[in-house]
């Protein structure tokens, strides 16, 4: 049986990867740019964007300090990540990825496929 994945903030139950890329393309349109889904396994999946590049930590578990995506040839910084506390953070290019890829990551995490993106654990 497949995981299932709701938005964290409103319970709203996401049927599919094409549900939660919707989600994220109206956080980037409307903000605030972060988005939290939650999977009944307990996982989370934290996605945060300045509109560019797109921060993504996956998590197993409360405290776990998961995952995050990486862009190993990127280079530089970007800011403009507004979370949903109002905070405005800056990460380095190489610890996020273009929106488009993550995107494609998003779908895969919640449709339980392979991710085409690279991962970094933080554990």
């Amino acid at each position: 049986m497949r995981e299932a994945w709701v938005i964290s903030e409103t319970g709203v139950v996401l049927s599919s990867g094409e549900d939660a890329v919707a989600v994220a393309v109206r956080a980037r349109d409307s903000g605030p740019r972060e988005v939290l889904f939650e999977s009944d396994l307990g996982r989370t999946l934290l996605f945060v964007t300045n509109g560019d590049r797109v921060m993504m930590v996956l998590m197993d578990e409360p405290g776990d300090p998961g995952e995050h995506v990486v862009d190993p040839d990127a280079d530089g910084t970007s800011s403009g990540y507004v979370l949903s506390n109002g905070q405005v953070d800056e990460y380095a290019d190489r610890d996020t990825v273009p929106w488009e890829a993550a995107l494609r990551a998003l779908r895969c995490v919640v449709d339980d496929k392979s991710s085409p993106v690279t991962w970094r654990s933080d554990r």
